[in-house]
């Protein structure tokens, strides 16, 4: 039997479920597109989040780090970040912060220009 690839397989199941929940939102509720990225993103993050702290806490397969990277990177910044409050986890990990901090201002960014509150030029 071939070896697990746990490091893909979070973040296909990150992708693949913030993708459904994303066109869930658009489709039924006519959210617009970015709005509907970012809520799908933050919710399957912190459940993500969530998963590695309960695997932490058992000893099972962890989330890899790099996972959790991506998944603030393509959206899941704002769910990291209150994850990191509520859950307590990674808080002793400055990397966390670094990546955590600045994207979630980006993405506030990106919604505020989106809304039209924010003109570029």
């Amino acid at each position: 039997m071939a070896p697990r690839r746990p490091k893909r397989s979070y973040s296909l199941l990150f992708l693949a479920s913030a993708a459904g929940l994303a066109a869930a939102a658009w489709g039924l509720w006519r959210w617009p597109p970015l709005v509907a990225w970012l809520a799908a993103c933050n919710a399957t993050g912190f459940a993500l989040w969530s998963l590695d702290k309960w695997q932490a806490g058992r000893g099972g397969a962890r989330v890899p780090e790099v996972t959790l990277h991506l998944a603030s990177l393509l959206g899941a910044a704002l769910a990291a970040l209150v994850a990191m409050a509520l859950l307590r986890h990674k808080t002793r990990r400055w990397a966390f912060y670094a990546l955590n901090v600045p994207v979630f201002f980006a993405q506030v960014a990106a919604l505020l220009w989106r809304a039209g509150y924010v003109r570029l030029g």
